[in-house]
This record gives structure tokens, sequence and C-alpha cells, in this order.
């Protein structure tokens, strides 16, 4: 296995997937202020939650890395373990 790999395929992906949210909610609270604090805590965990599973298919549907793509799904599943609860507490 290459850790590094993972690594940085779950760290580039959680640190974009969270400036990313936090962008589009402070565009939701800035020009719609639609939801409340509750459906905004919920926003926020959403980053942190798993890789989607339909990367497995894509991958064995196109041939390629599916080894990897579902090893990537298992790891983010495990640190998604850590990082919910985490921004459970931070949000709350």
């Amino acid at each position: 296995l290459n850790w590094g790999y993972y690594g940085k395929v779950l760290g580039v992906r959680a640190i974009s997937a969270v400036i990313i949210t936090a962008a589009l909610m402070a565009l939701e609270y800035w020009l719609i202020d639609g939801l409340d604090k509750e459906q905004r805590q919920v926003m926020a965990l959403i980053p942190l939650f798993p890789i989607a599973a339909n990367l497995a298919v894509f991958s064995s549907f196109l041939k390629s890395q599916e080894k990897e793509a579902a090893l990537l799904i298992v790891f983010s599943m495990v640190l998604s373990l850590i990082l919910v609860p985490l921004g459970a507490l931070i949000f709350a």
C-alpha cells in the first residue's frame, strides 16, 4: 500500500470539501439566508462524510484502479468515524 498516495488523496478531498462547503454556506447566508442554525450545522458536517461508494462503481465500469478506489472508500469511512463526531462536538 502506498500510504502517502491515500493520505494525499483523502487530505486534498477533505480540505477542498470543507472549503467548498464553507464558501457555499457563506453565499447562502449572505444571499438567501433560508437555512436555520440546525440546518447549517448539518451542512457543515457533510464534508466530513465518507467518499461515496459510487467511486468504486465508476472505477469498475472504467476498469481503472478498482482496488485503489475501494481502499479509498474504506479509509474515508474510517476517517469519518473520527471526524464526524468531532465536527458534531464543534458545531453543537
